[in-house]
């Protein structure tokens, strides 16, 4: 689905090394761009996790964006619907390289991609299990966490 916020590339344009595939799948994960990216975010992860203020952070996110960009001045943040590219805007990009940081600190934030999956996991479970067992645990969470 194409956002009207996005900026169709010309028919000439070409994914680089620089580009940033903004995508799911092997192709994005193993685009040299992306990777790249995961690099910046993995240089800036201490600082980032050290940052108290959700401004510091939104720093380090622009910062990260405005490099990927600098690198790559035709395209940054691409992505593809069909056979055209789009640069997906300054929104989009920020939401990827923040959910890039909370993946790799899952252990910290509840939005993390693993974190999610761990809830749907225990969510799975207790749907199998038979009402009684169902009240019985949540019953001992709760004791656990008070």
């Amino acid at each position: 689905k194409i956002n009207p916020l996005w900026t169709l590339l010309g028919e000439d344009f070409v994914l680089t090394d620089d580009d940033v595939l903004c995508a799911r799948g092997r192709e994005a994960r193993d685009h040299i761009g992306n990777r790249r990216l995961k690099k910046r975010i993995l240089c800036n992860l201490q600082r980032y996790c050290d940052s108290s203020t959700k401004m510091d952070k939104s720093v380090i996110v622009s910062e990260i964006i405005q490099a990927t960009r600098e690198a790559s001045p035709r395209g940054g943040f691409v992505r593809r619907v069909g056979d055209r590219f789009y640069e997906v805007g300054e929104h989009f990009a920020r939401e990827k390289v923040g959910q890039q940081f909370r993946d790799h600190l899952h252990m910290l934030y509840s939005s993390s991609s693993r974190s999610k999956k761990a809830r749907y996991k225990r969510i799975e479970n207790w749907k199998k299990m038979a009402p009684h067992e169902a009240a019985e645990r949540l019953k001992v969470q709760e004791m656990q966490n008070a």
